[in-house]
């Protein structure tokens, strides 16, 4: 989910406006209602960046934007193993000096808490230099729980 409200949350010249003009709790159902109808529609195998929001809303809205949404997720997560969805752990962050994915360990230990596969795992790369970045870190982590390996979708 990079858009809201047509507006681009991800990009950092587009994202103000929204930020500016929605308060955290608005953000919060727009961007999980979006998310749960892609759940139900059934036209993907996986799903990435379930937290992508927290790329620049932490700007406007500051710490309190991390504790918005952990029962948010709840269905969203009922929705995507009822529908057979896998989710994405995306590294991207770590090409920026991050240490945590997209989504963060947090979201993802309730995530296979919940029973959501793990469908892939990428580094989001838009250049040589970034490939394979915080890739090792997540395969790291999912060792942690157990999980060798990616699943594809099972329905």
């Amino acid at each position: 989910v990079h858009c809201l409200k047509n507006i681009s949350i991800s990009d950092k010249n587009e994202a103000p406006p929204y930020f500016k003009k929605y308060s955290p709790s608005e953000m919060a159902d727009d961007y999980f209602d979006l998310l749960y109808e892609i759940s139900q529609c059934r036209l993907f195998d996986s799903i990435g960046h379930l937290d992508y929001y927290i790329r620049y809303a932490p700007d406007y809205y500051g710490d309190k934007v991390f504790d918005i949404a952990p029962k948010r997720y709840d269905k969203v997560f009922e929705s995507l193993v009822k529908n057979g969805i896998g989710i994405e752990i995306n590294t991207s962050q770590f090409k920026r000096g991050g240490k945590d994915f997209h989504p963060s360990r947090k979201i993802l230990r309730q995530a296979i808490d919940a029973g959501v596969k793990i469908s892939s795992v990428g580094s989001d790369a838009h250049k040589p230099s970034d490939l394979g970045k915080g890739v090792a870190e997540a395969y790291e982590f999912l060792n942690g729980y157990g999980i060798r390996t990616v699943f594809p979708r099972l329905v």
